[in-house]
């Protein structure tokens, strides 16, 4: 069997991926696409650290770039980069690349986001519009380059914190 990360029990496997595609108008509405998947997509790595917790990057920029793009990648015992693993389960037909930033060190500690109370998507959320915020005001990053089919949608976007 051959999937990315199947042999993975620590390094950027450890790492918690928070996914979710940003073509839909709202949560309420959320549903798989109604067309393939397929052809040269582009998603968005957003690297998170929170202040009372910086002990908790290990792996640098470079590292999850390999870990994304890097075709036949196969450090910490993986079999594949997460751009591996969409072409082969597409038989070739998706070429899913990332754009992976720097680290951005969110304005909470991270038991802010984590609270149970206000529910892990409510959280999230907040912690997924303060860094793409941060990205567009204080970095100046252009989001155009996170469509890669031309629709104006980012392709994809996920936070590794």
């Amino acid at each position: 069997m051959n999937r990315v990360g199947r042999n993975s029990r620590r390094g950027i496997a450890a790492l918690l991926a928070c996914s979710c595609w940003l073509a839909l108008p709202s949560a309420s509405t959320a549903a798989p696409p109604s067309f393939q998947t397929v052809s040269n997509r582009v998603g968005l790595v957003l690297l998170v650290r929170f202040p009372d917790r910086p002990q908790d990057v290990v792996f640098t920029q470079g590292d999850i770039d390999a870990y994304c793009n890097q075709p036949g990648y196969n450090s910490f015992g993986n079999a594949g980069s997460v751009y591996d693993y969409f072409f082969i389960q597409s038989n070739g037909r998706l070429k899913y690349s990332s754009i992976v930033t720097a680290y951005y060190t969110a304005t909470n500690n991270k038991a802010y986001y984590d609270d149970p109370v206000k529910g892990s998507g409510t959280q999230g959320r907040l912690l997924l519009a303060e860094a793409l915020t941060h990205l567009r005001d204080v970095v100046g990053f252009d989001f155009n380059s996170c469509d890669g089919n031309g629709d104006k949608w980012i392709d994809g976007i996920n936070a590794f914190y």
